[in-house]
């Protein structure tokens, strides 16, 4: 088990980052994370009036932050999450070391842009972690490729398994971009 958390969009940049984690520890009642995720690399769009632009000097802050809280032992690998290649090359221009893993949405119906980005990530040594590996609503049937693909396996579902399992069957087959997936869990209030 690994106890992961996400640093907030409302808690970019340096200053922000390192209180948001020793927060997240102190609320947690631990010493370390062992695994603290950038939650998303630009502004929730839905959420933009309330919070101010993400930017390419908090993004960088966050991830020196990260760097550091892992240097003082508060966080034992950093990732990112929602990221896509223009922020991975903003950290690599920056001179800064490349996530350990990445979270990022994969399943069977992504499209070829999202395996770039996976491979691009293999080819870096950032272990993937698939985020809606059930699939995202809507995306089983986005392009003619993934309708096609979905009805060759519709025979399947009627005789013998569920989606669910369709697909983390074929995400166990998925050897060439090992990845890992997670539960997602949930704050019930």
């Amino acid at each position: 088990m690994a106890l992961t958390s996400k640093v907030p969009v409302r808690s970019m940049g340096y200053t922000a980052t390192l209180k948001s984690l020793n927060d997240t520890l102190t609320e947690l009642g631990t010493p370390y994370l062992d695994l603290a995720l950038v939650h998303r690399a630009n502004s929730d769009l839905r959420a933009s009036a309330m919070l101010k632009p993400v930017t390419s000097t908090s993004r960088i802050g966050t991830w020196r932050a990260l760097q550091d809280a892992q240097q003082l032992g508060m966080i034992r690998h950093t990732g990112v999450s929602n990221y896509g290649l223009v922020y991975l090359r903003e950290l690599e221009e920056a001179g800064l070391p490349l996530p350990r893993y990445i979270e990022l949405e994969f399943h069977p119906w992504v499209d070829e842009l999202q395996v770039s980005l996976v491979r691009y990530c293999q080819s870096r040594g950032i272990r993937i972690i698939a985020h809606n590996s059930l699939g995202s609503l809507g995306a089983q049937h986005s392009t003619p490729r993934v309708a096609a693909m979905a009805k060759s396996l519709s025979h399947l579902r009627r005789r013998c398994c569920s989606f669910g399992l369709l697909n983390s069957t074929w995400l166990s087959y998925q050897p060439r971009h090992q990845p890992s997936t997670w539960p997602r869990t949930w704050l019930l209030q």
